[in-house]
């Protein structure tokens, strides 16, 4: 199968890990990638993988319908069987120009939830909702990588019945206990063998609730 990804952009993030991990580990379909930005951090290890890469510049091209065109251009010339949208922006242009070349088959990719909703800003939630209208005409399937995720957009109007769940996955093999690390990190930041040492996998961002961390540090008892 002939899959066209979609993506926001390819910077250091959990979405576009999980997509560079796709295309790695999937070997049974070919795989295209379009970045609505630029290179990013993965950019160049997708290339170094023989995995073709188009980038549509929106953040230097002031001409967002030449743009537009590029991707239309670029989806009729490929001609996907199935396109899959990572992000809030690629699941609007994205899907919206896949729509009006014809796919057949899109996928929209939800990463992204959030419990303080009365906290989202009037334009954010202005955005949700016209996502959750279009929900209803533009994907075939929208795949939500949690479940507080699923009901935090059935909340803006996301069709509820093409919504599904699948969790992301992680290398336990890479992801493992390590003496080696363990010392190595530990002398590059200088903290004693004995101290206790605690973290959060992370950007920093307020979505990733550093807050509570920082509440929970406070009220741990020595």
């Amino acid at each position: 199968m002939n899959v066209l990804n979609i993506i926001a952009g390819l910077e250091n993030g959990g979405a576009e890990s999980i997509l560079y991990n796709l295309i790695l580990k999937d070997k049974k379909n070919k795989h295209i990638i379009v970045s609505l930005y630029g290179k990013g951090h993965y950019g160049n290890k997708i290339l170094s993988n023989n995995v073709k890469l188009y980038l549509l510049n929106l953040d230097q091209d002031s001409f967002l319908i030449k743009s537009l065109i590029k991707l239309y251009v670029i989806i009729k010339n490929e001609k996907p069987d199935l396109v899959q949208t990572w992000l809030y922006k690629a699941d609007l242009i994205g899907g919206i120009i896949s729509k009006i070349a014809g796919v057949k088959k899109i996928i929209w990719g939800l990463h992204h939830s959030n419990t303080l909703i009365k906290k989202i800003s009037i334009k954010h939630k202005f955005y949700y909702y016209i996502l959750g209208f279009l929900s209803n005409f533009i994907p075939t399937m929208i795949i939500s990588c949690s479940n507080s995720g699923k009901k935090f957009h059935e909340y803006f109007g996301y069709n509820k019945n093409k919504i599904n769940v699948v969790f992301n996955g992680y290398d336990t093999d890479f992801f493992s206990p390590s003496i080696i690390h363990r010392n190595t990190f530990r002398k590059k930041i200088n903290i004693k063998d004995n101290q206790i040492l605690i973290g959060m996998v992370a950007r920093w961002n307020q979505f990733k609730d550093f807050q509570t961390l920082f509440i929970a540090f406070r009220d741990v008892k020595k």
